[in-house]
């Protein structure tokens, strides 16, 4: 990382590193806060957290420029905690492993087995960085730093209207550097709960069923690749086998978060002791079809089928309930669902099928639904669903979608800034994921607002790395928009 520290931006890297040593999952956001707000009035800048957790900084305009627009930049402070099966990392407590790794000839900072954290503690240090440039003339400033935002945008959802004084928002929470983002999608979540009927004793044998090694991504970002979703996945196989044969579905199992495609899934079954052979050749033939399928989008999917060799008398699941379960989770809705008409080779509305997990004889799904008109038809389909099954089925979290203003003046300067930077012009694009800016609206709904940030690689995965020439150009580009605006 040392290589970092005769760029430009080297103030900005060595706060992202600062921040990368303090846990900061989503839920976990309070020791990060806190170091923000010391960092803060260290510098002289006022800082605050609100109810929510959310801190709020504020600094006094550069000499003679106290009559410009305050100008506020905004991103969130936690990140999706995912690490690799055999990495021992402990998100609780466990600085980050920062690294530089070199791809075509261009260096990206990443993480070592982990996340990287950079959505979007990259966009939070470069605000940061700007408030302690020395030499920056600037306008009044304000930065807003949420708790939450991949749990359903905890923070933004709980701002207090009022509480800023800005005119002007730069979000600096988008992936692409070729992108300047004016709209996203709106979102909802679904909770499926399927109580796990439990029939009269009898002897069988335990199978544990584990699909492992897929791409996965974000949810919103990456839900086109036609990647393939291995809680979807397993669910299939393991019908395959129900289908078939008296299967008593016994736990399930997989995914991180809601808003990132699964990578590994695992499944404990039961059934009959001089079926299990059969069954486990079944299972394997089920996945060979899977494999061939996404051969290209997840070449390390694989599937491993561990058979006890002792036989139980257990009161194992009800095995119509068990077909009847994945029946269900079979029909759920999961990927694009549809593509914009409004806007070219941009998915309109999805679903990810991101978390199944099984407590005390209850297995729940958790699905996040996206759109950029309206999630009302894919709740619909998974309501239909559930009274189709016999399931209970709950919506929550919903967040509008942001859309696109066609007068703003933050775009118009972006736009030519950027192509002074880059010698032609940004994409103007609506993102298929929720950025904070669609709730922010709703409370301050006169406020102009665009997203940019520079160009960040798997984000929500292990292999989540940003580039080090891209965070230069954001970074420079960031700066230029505050003198001119001020």
């Amino acid at each position: 990382m040392e290589r970092l520290n005769d760029l430009p931006t080297a103030g900005l890297w060595n706060i992202f590193q600062e921040l990368s040593k303090i846990p900061h999952a989503s839920g976990n956001e309070k020791a990060i806060a806190g170091w923000i707000c010391s960092f803060a009035e260290k510098n002289g800048i006022e800082a605050f957290t609100d109810q929510a957790g959310n801190v709020i900084l504020r600094k006094k305009a550069s000499e003679g420029c106290e009559n410009s627009p305050s100008v506020c930049m905004q991103g969130h402070m936690d990140m999706v905690a995912v690490k690799t099966p055999e990495s021992r990392h402990d998100f609780t407590k466990d600085p980050l492993s920062l690294k530089i790794e070199e791809i075509n000839d261009i260096p990206y900072v990443t993480a070592d087995g982990t996340t990287l954290g950079a959505d979007d503690c990259i966009g939070v240090a470069a605000a940061l960085a700007v408030m302690t440039e020395p030499e920056l003339r600037h306008g009044p400033l304000e930065a807003l730093f949420t708790v939450g935002e991949e749990v359903s945008m905890v923070g933004m959802n709980e701002l207090e209207p009022g509480l800023l004084r800005s005119s002007l928002m730069l979000n600096l929470d988008s992936e692409n550097d070729e992108e300047v983002t004016v709209g996203c999608a709106g979102g909802e979540d679904a909770r499926f709960r399927f109580p796990l009927t439990q029939a009269a004793s009898r002897r069988v044998r335990r199978i544990e069923v584990t699909l492992s090694g897929l791409t996965g991504g974000h949810s919103g970002i990456e839900i086109h690749k036609n990647r393939a979703n291995a809680i979807c996945v397993l669910s299939r196989i393991l019908k395959t086998a129900a289908d078939k044969y008296s299967v008593s579905l016994q736990a399930f199992t997989g995914g991180t978060f809601r808003n990132a495609i699964p990578v590994s899934a695992s499944a404990v079954i039961y059934c009959e002791p001089d079926r299990c052979d059969e069954l486990r050749t079944l299972l394997n033939d089920a996945f060979t079809s899977f494999s061939e399928k996404y051969a290209q989008t997840d070449p390390g999917m694989k599937l491993t089928v561990e058979l006890s060799e002792q036989e139980e008398k257990i009161a194992a699941t009800d095995s119509d309930t068990s077909a009847s379960i994945l029946n269900t989770i079979c029909e759920m809705p999961d990927g694009v669902i549809t593509m914009s008409d409004e806007f070219e080779d941009r998915v309109e509305t999805s679903c990810n099928l991101g978390l199944i997990r099984t407590e005390n004889s209850v297995i729940t799904t958790e699905s996040l639904m996206r759109s950029l008109i309206s999630t009302g038809p894919v709740a619909q389909t998974l309501a239909d669903i559930a009274d189709r099954h016999g399931f209970k089925v709950e919506f929550s979290n919903k967040y509008p979608c942001w859309t696109p203003s066609r007068n703003s003046i933050l775009l118009k300067q972006y736009e030519r800034i950027y192509e002074e930077f880059n010698f032609k012009k940004p994409d103007v694009c609506v993102l298929h994921a929720g950025v904070e800016c669609g709730l922010l609206l709703g409370k301050y709904p006169d406020m102009d607002v665009i997203s940019f940030g520079p160009t960040i690689i798997g984000a929500h995965t292990v292999e989540e790395k940003v580039s080090v020439y891209s965070v230069e150009k954001f970074y420079g580009m960031l700066t230029q928009m505050l003198e001119e605006l001020a």
